[in-house]
């Protein structure tokens, strides 16, 4: 008798241990470069805590597999090699979502979009557009990307870049940026992500510009109550 009490607590504490194991490791991770390593834990997005020398097996956006991770002198390590600066990480509850980028704007996309986002007619060099369903309704939305940053002169100082979301017919802006002076860091969808897997994503805006750069901001931004929040960026 005795002998089955205790296979029966052994039992117990392995799946008890198992249980705690797993809630202590329920957060879910992104990151995108070195600099862009983020945790979702208690409701809410952070930036890694990388004080633990382990982080697990991860999953590498393109390939197949997941990858052992850990953390050396505030640096990420995919086994022994340091982690690419083009390597996007993931692992927990998260999707990153595939799309396509269509660069067949119409002025009157443009315009229209400008104006809801009160931005003066200063003339463009980059517009773009994704259609998916970001919000799970059904229907497709449009994700505008436009700016005239590298425009030269004749602009009077009205330089401007925008991500601004077509909702049927209404315009919900996500990033906007105006200047009287010429930039080369305009706003870029990096990702588009669903980490709660319920079919409304979260989008993901950097301002690299010409160049990926790990020192540059990147932004995640969610729905919430029918407007685009921020809910995390790298410090």
């Amino acid at each position: 008798m005795k002998k089955y009490i205790i296979i029966a607590v052994i039992v117990v504490v392995y799946v008890l241990f198992g249980v705690l194991i797993n809630s202590m490791d329920s957060s879910t991770y992104l990151i995108i470069n070195p600099s862009v390593r983020w945790q979702y834990r208690s409701n809410k997005w952070l930036n890694m805590d990388l004080s633990k020398r382990s982080l697990g097996k991860f999953n590498i956006y393109g390939e197949d597999g997941t990858y052992k991770f850990k953390t050396d002198n505030n640096e990420i390590y995919n086994g022994k090699d340091l982690l690419s600066k083009t390597a996007i990480a993931y692992k927990g509850k998260i999707s990153i979502i595939d799309y396509d980028v269509n660069y067949n704007v119409t002025d009157t996309e443009i315009n229209e979009v400008l104006s809801k986002s009160n931005i003066k007619k200063s003339g463009y060099n980059n517009a773009s557009k994704i259609n998916l369903d970001i919000d799970n309704d059904g229907k497709v939305e449009s994700i505008y990307s436009i700016n005239n940053v590298f425009e030269i002169g004749g602009l009077g100082g009205n330089y401007y870049s925008i991500i601004v979301v077509k909702d049927e017919n209404t315009y919900k802006l996500i990033s906007k940026k105006t200047s009287n002076e010429p930039f080369t860091n305009p706003y870029n969808i990096s990702l588009i992500v669903d980490f709660k897997n319920d079919g409304i994503y979260e989008i993901i805006v950097d301002s690299n510009g010409i160049s990926r750069d790990s020192n540059n901001l990147y932004t995640m931004y969610g729905l919430e109550k029918g407007n685009y929040v921020e809910l995390v960026k790298n410090k």
